[in-house]
């Protein structure tokens, strides 16, 4: 059963409408398809002018909501595809409370939470490859035990229903990454990041976007998923799709991928209700 939880539109910096990612997920016989469009966030936080698209997406969220909720009333009483209305929202330290105002605003089924930025620096941008790259070894796992940290703080925050893509620090550098994670630090991280996860009841997404990234690798790595599926804490399957191309991409490698961890089951929200329903 296809379910794709995390999928993002012109509204932002995706490049179709709402209505041609569904259309890309019924062709692809996805059975339930969720809109996690970006949040706005706080002034303070920006891509810089060539790569940040705020503008539009403040201006024209109401319009997001919209068109989200037209396909939900058109399809979900049908038998062909459930339409979701969701939010990926970036964490940001401080401001727990102006998160919550706007989620208040908003009759969302579920949130997503991600962490893109460490402090004001959004990390995940292809211009920043070269700073990356001139990172040494040991600022490179700064960085990764300092974006950890904030995944905590987001998790902690209790506002999220899933932890999306938990390992997309290794955007740029999964090579140094792999290195690191095998360290007996990371593996006290991951557990601590994980039991945090289980404690808030939240699931933990499995994406197919980070094959499409210069990592070339799934997120969670095998190290994550495994202690995941030890704690038995439940799997959400992501494209996070920006062309409708992508919608539900590389599905059954992912499929694949968590059944070798022992999963049968998969979540997805309605209404801040977890749902399971077989791989």
């Amino acid at each position: 059963m296809k379910i794709d939880i995390h999928t993002h539109t012109h509204f932002s910096h995706g490049k179709n409408s709402p209505a041609e990612m569904l259309k890309s997920a019924l062709e692809k016989k996805v059975k339930v398809l969720g809109f996690s469009e970006h949040s706005p966030r706080p002034k303070d936080f920006s891509y810089g002018e060539k790569y940040d698209y705020q503008e539009k997406l403040v201006k024209k969220f109401p319009d997001y909501q919209k068109e989200v909720l037209s396909l939900q009333e058109k399809y979900n009483e049908s038998n062909e595809i459930q339409v979701l209305f969701g939010i990926e929202q970036d964490f940001f330290p401080g401001y727990e409370k102006w998160i919550s105002d706007f989620f208040s605003s908003y009759n969302f089924d579920y949130k997503i939470g991600s962490v893109h930025f460490l402090g004001n620096w959004g990390f995940d941008v292809s211009l920043d490859i070269a700073k990356w790259e001139a990172f040494s070894a040991q600022e490179k796992h700064k960085k990764y035990e300092e974006y950890f940290s904030l995944v905590n703080k987001m998790i902690d925050s209790g506002l999220f229903d899933v932890a999306a893509h938990l390992d997309l620090i290794k955007i740029f550098t999964a090579d140094e990454f792999n290195k690191w994670k095998k360290g007996s630090e990371a593996k006290a991280i991951f557990e601590n990041t994980l039991q945090k996860t289980k404690e808030k009841g939240m699931s933990l997404e499995i994406s197919s976007a980070g094959l499409r990234k210069p990592c070339r690798e799934i997120y969670p790595c095998k190290e994550i998923l495994e202690i995941a599926s030890e704690m038995k804490i439940p799997i959400s399957f992501a494209s996070d799709a920006h062309v409708a191309l992508d919608v539900a991409c590389d599905f059954d490698l992912l499929h694949e991928y968590a059944s070798n961890f022992g999963y049968k089951e998969q979540a997805y929200f309605k209404k801040g209700e977890m749902i399971l329903e077989g791989i």
